[in-house]
């Protein structure tokens, strides 16, 4: 992890005021979420604090409450320190439980893309399949992180560029901390949380668009088994929609994906 400058509950802060060490944080299993950005303006926030505040709760029996005017203001001004352009940035948002009721905030600027909107990606990248479980799979975790980064390593190590991860049951819910959607002929399948699912504020802006799109949308599982049965399959991640290329020797269509992208 590089950066010059990261805000700490709202203060800009080098490394050296840092209070933890990066590693720690996966150790710590700390809450987080992703925040895309358009012209240093977040995109989708309430919701996503919405989200992250359930997590929060979840792991550490906490209810925690989230100012999205506070957070946007400090977002803009770690993007503004930085010199960032002012298209696509991502930022990532830590809860760090310290004793008291309300949590320390980190933000760290993540990546800078060209996309400026949650939209169609334009890559379409080859994916493996990883079978491992992960606790408080339905929230998005630093522990949940570090494992899907290591699946990715050992997906490229095969000659693939990312993993996709099933559960021992062989249900297929994630790749990374995002949500993995299937397609067959006009239908959406979207995993549920309880299979595995991460909640998240771009599952169901893909939903809402699947249905302006007049897709039919089918909230179910998603299998390993039926691999050979989809036409597409989709991960939604913060800045949009990546459709897989193939997944194992299946190879993946882009059709419907195309036709979504004008309703996101």
């Amino acid at each position: 992890m590089k950066y010059d400058k990261v805000s700490y509950n709202g203060r800009l802060i080098g490394p050296e005021e840092f209070p933890l060490n990066p590693l720690s944080m996966v150790g710590c299993n700390l809450a987080y979420t992703v925040v895309n950005t358009s012209a240093h303006q977040p995109l989708m926030l309430d919701r996503k604090l919405e989200v992250l505040a359930e997590s929060y709760e979840a792991m550490f029996g906490t209810a925690v409450t989230l100012n999205p005017e506070e957070i946007t203001h400090e977002i803009g001004e770690l993007l503004y320190y930085g010199l960032y352009p002012k298209v696509g940035n991502t930022l990532t948002i830590y809860l760090l439980p310290n004793g008291n009721n309300a949590p320390d905030r980190l933000i760290i600027h993540t990546d800078t893309t060209p996309y400026n909107a949650f939209t169609l990606l334009d890559v379409r990248p080859r994916a493996n399949i990883a079978r491992y479980e992960i606790p408080f799979e339905r929230h998005h975790t630093t522990l949940s992180l570090a494992a899907a980064r290591h699946a990715d390593l050992m997906a490229k190590r095969y000659g693939y560029d990312l993993s996709v991860r099933a559960n021992t049951r062989g249900e297929i819910s994630t790749s990374g901390d995002n949500t993995v959607m299937a397609i067959r002929g006009n239908t959406l399948i979207v995993p549920t949380t309880e299979q595995g699912a991460r909640k998240s504020a771009e599952r169901e802006a893909v939903m809402e668009a699947a249905q302006r799109a007049n897709m039919q949308i089918i909230e179910g599982v998603i299998r390993v088994e039926n691999i050979e049965s989809y036409d597409e399959m989709w991960v939604v991640t913060p800045s949009g929609i990546v459709t897989l290329y193939s997944l194992g020797t299946k190879l993946l269509m882009n059709i419907c994906a195309s036709r979504i992208a004008r309703h996101l």
